[in-house]
């Protein structure tokens, strides 16, 4: 599948494949099945297909649905977070490496316009790494 979603394409015959995860056969109203993919640049994105009765159903008239096929674009952090869900061990050790146990982190809420926030998902993407971790680059810089 093809598809361009904020002036970027998403491609599934050129990005790579980490895996898949989904519900029922698509003989099933409910049935969604979704893969995750990286691009060459880092990027990651969900290709993801449904049933008209599952997540990814489509109003095609008055209590008419239909299935559907989309393309949803993924953070660094956000295709960790449902490879972690979605992906067995092995599988997820092999995309995105073994997680690290660290309690010497905080959590903080820190607010970026849009565009500024877009920029460092990209970057972040780019790198390979999470938002937390570029962000904490730049400012560790000396």
């Amino acid at each position: 599948m093809k598809a361009i979603k904020n002036k970027i394409i998403y491609d599934t015959a050129t990005a790579t494949l980490i895996g898949g995860n989904g519900y029922s056969t698509p003989n099933d109203f409910r049935y969604f099945y979704e893969r995750l993919y990286k691009k060459a640049n880092g990027e990651y994105f969900l290709c993801a297909e449904g049933g008209p009765l599952s997540k990814y159903r489509i109003s095609t008239g008055t209590n008419e649905t239909s299935g559907s096929e989309t393309i949803i674009p993924m953070t660094y952090a956000e295709a960790r977070d449902w490879a972690e869900a979605n992906l067995d061990a092995d599988d997820y050790i092999a995309a995105f490496g073994t997680p690290e146990e660290d309690d010497d982190h905080v959590i903080v809420t820190v607010n970026f316009n849009k565009a500024t926030y877009d920029m460092i998902n990209r970057e972040a993407a780019s790198a390979g790494v999470t938002v937390d971790d570029y962000i904490e680059r730049l400012v560790t810089r000396s």
